[in-house]
């Protein structure tokens, strides 16, 4: 500021940069970065009226011009516009009531979009008071995040295929999700897809645990009981990917030494989402879906605990597809995880002649499987050094049935 009061070179370059940082901001939001310049002032001038009008909003009750003013509003807040307005000490309970009601409303797929981006968009703003947002947020607005999470098929949400689940953030998934500058693409204009709204959830989910330390207990309670409800049904709900993906970087921050709760979380919690077998048309087996995520969380705790490796073997063991299911898609991916855990986290040698014992019945079936698939990644395990060392700590229990088969 003090080089741009004496320079008027300088003020020009400051405001440029001003500039700049407001049209970047837009074209990452995929927004217009032209408003309406009578809109505009309205809506900083008249912030939380638009907000209260915009949250009142019902089927029976609609607001007319809904669509045009949250379309300034998450306009005004990708092009960093919004950071003019005067925010009053009511506004981050606003804003929170604003997205509960999308929820609870069910707003059409384009107002939920634009409300997306500007709650997402505005958690980013330095002037947001933070702790009045957290202190803003309370049983209905959890109540309905794990809700949109979990439901099986929200309008404009992923079929019971999980087809983009995969790609929800273009990689990485600690610390991603859509906020306001990552979300290239996500156009105004654009009708909420499957992956820009898992992306909005997982953001929402991480600030939440990041941005509230009292939260985190019940946050981390209700993502338990969710991923447990998602393991005794035949097809977990599309969002199951999503809770893995917050809790890897949650289970990367366990204290140390590891707790009971620790090794409940992965037996009780993570193991049975082994368990659903069905298939999802065009995917293969729903396990597929979240199988990385859930692997990586079994990963993180085997590290921490190498001598839970014997309980987690036998329990995938138990949870083998047999041959008359015909899952074979199954069948790779258990093979995968078994080499991936045994690499992640070598057993003892003592603890090494029992896991050869659990592992045997089910190498020696994959190997003399009609499937192709699943005999040529049974083979794979060989060149897999922890495998094949753990074989060799019962070398004459293990290779005479190995080489028959």
């Amino acid at each position: 500021p003090k080089f741009g009061q004496d320079s008027p070179r300088g003020q020009q370059s400051s405001h440029t940069t001003v500039g700049k940082e407001r049209t970047a901001g837009a074209q990452a939001m995929g927004v217009s970065e032209t408003v309406d310049p009578s809109a505009a002032e309205d809506a900083i001038a008249n912030l939380d009226a638009w907000i209260v009008e915009l949250a009142s909003h019902s089927p029976s009750a609609p607001v007319v011009d809904m669509v045009e003013k949250l379309e300034v509003l998450a306009a005004l807040t990708a092009s960093r516009q919004i950071r003019d307005a005067d925010f009053s000490a009511a506004f981050p309970a606003l804003l929170v009531c604003l997205l509960t009601r999308a929820w609870s409303a069910d707003f059409e797929s384009q107002p939920l979009r634009l409300t997306y981006l500007l709650f997402t968009g505005m958690l980013h703003l330095p002037e947001l008071d933070v702790d009045a947002v957290v202190g803003a947020i309370g049983h209905e607005f959890l109540t309905a995040l794990f809700e949109r999470i979990t439901s099986e098929r929200p309008a404009g949400r992923l079929p019971r295929g999980f087809g983009e689940q995969a790609t929800v953030d273009g990689g990485g998934g600690s610390g991603g999700g859509m906020g306001a500058e990552g979300a290239a693409g996500a156009g105004v204009g654009v009708a909420l897809t499957a992956t820009d709204e898992f992306s909005w959830l997982r953001t929402i989910l991480h600030w939440l645990y990041r941005s509230a330390p009292l939260l985190r207990p019940p946050l981390r309670a209700r993502i338990g009981l969710s991923l447990v409800r998602a393991a005794s049904v035949a097809v977990p709900p599309p969002g199951t990917p999503l809770l893995l993906e917050v809790l890897m970087p949650i289970m990367a921050g366990f204290s140390q030494p590891p707790r009971e709760a620790h090794a409940a979380l992965l037996l009780e919690v993570l193991l049975p989402l082994h368990r659903p077998a069905g298939k999802v048309e065009g995917h293969g087996p729903c396990l597929g879906a979240y199988h990385q995520q859930l692997v990586q969380c079994e990963v993180s705790q085997l590290r921490a605990q190498p001598e839970l490796l014997e309980h987690t073997l036998r329990e995938l063991v138990r949870m083998w597809p047999v041959e008359r299911e015909g899952n074979s898609g199954k069948e790779v991916l258990l093979l995968h995880e078994l080499e991936t855990l045994i690499a992640a986290a070598p057993p003892t040698p003592a603890l090494a002649r029992v896991c050869a014992r659990v592992l045997a019945p089910v190498v020696l079936l994959s190997l003399q499987s009609d499937n192709s698939r699943v005999a040529e990644r049974a083979l794979m395990l060989f060149h897999c050094s922890p495998f094949v060392e753990l074989l060799l700590a019962t070398p004459r229990a293990s290779y005479p049935p190995l080489v028959h088969a």
